[in-house]
């Protein structure tokens, strides 16, 4: 269902970062910058929706996205959660069986309500659970955002997030990719503690370098987020400004080569 929704998000023309700022799913508009956070459960219960309601008060937002949204199968009976979702400024969205001739080109499951545009605020529909259309609760900042969009599926139990931390880290193991080692002063340019990396994922060349060796080894990164560390990787020669051993003759050949 995720993916699915993934796509046809996707599809129209949304953004969508997986497992960004606390939210399963955060979807944001390319044109303005608009965010719709989703929780993605099998069910609709209590617990997800005090889930997409955080802990701010519905008149002071903070930071959080634009909207509120839950994606969850469409249930065979109306509990009364949908109707409470909708007075407290939560979107329940839900999915149809695909039909390839009623919404044009695109031939996997529609959703719905339609996510909004720019020219069209609310989105009426004759789903009556829809027709109040989004509500824009108005938070005082968005969401941060990563500066790669996250190459994993939302709605996990036990995600693998891209986190700021995250991007640092690849960047580090790059370093040691392109290099052979990393130092002390690196960390400290990628401001990333070194702490996990000296005392347990790495071992002492001497000279103030360190590596993986036999016995330890950092985690696979790249297995982890396989484009995204070839778009880090990519774009190398625009962060490796200040990183030392990155700015030596013997590691710029090497990167460069890479």
């Amino acid at each position: 269902m995720v993916a699915d929704f993934t796509a046809w998000a996707q599809h129209h023309g949304w953004t969508v970062y997986a497992e960004t700022a606390g939210w399963d799913l955060l979807l944001v508009r390319p044109a303005d910058g608009f965010q719709i956070g989703v929780e993605a459960k099998l069910r609709l219960n209590v617990e997800v929706l005090c889930q997409a309601i955080g802990r701010e008060s519905r008149y002071s937002r903070g930071v959080g996205p634009d909207s509120r949204a839950i994606l969850a199968p469409r249930p065979k009976t109306q509990n009364g959660l949908t109707m409470l979702a909708r007075h407290l400024g939560v979107v329940v969205v839900t999915g149809s069986a695909p039909d390839r001739y009623a919404f044009g080109d695109w031939k996997g499951p529609r959703f719905g309500p339609d996510l909004p545009s720019i020219d069209k605020r609310f989105v009426v529909t004759d789903d009556e659970l829809s027709q109040w259309g989004w509500p824009e609760l108005c938070p005082d900042q968005r969401c941060a955002l990563p500066d790669y969009v996250p190459d994993v599926t939302g709605g996990h139990s036990a995600p693998v997030a891209l986190t700021p931390w995250k991007v640092q880290a690849i960047k580090a193991a790059i370093v040691i990719e392109v290099a052979g080692y990393i130092t002390r002063a690196d960390f400290k340019a990628l401001k990333i503690d070194p702490s996990r990396w000296t005392q347990g994922w790495l071992e002492p060349l001497g000279g103030g370098r360190w590596a993986p060796g036999e016995r330890r080894r950092p985690p696979n990164f790249k297995a982890q987020h396989p484009v995204n560390y070839e778009q880090i990787k990519a774009d190398l020669p625009k962060w490796r400004v200040g990183v030392p051993t990155l700015e030596s003759p013997q590691a710029s050949l090497l990167g460069d080569a890479a």
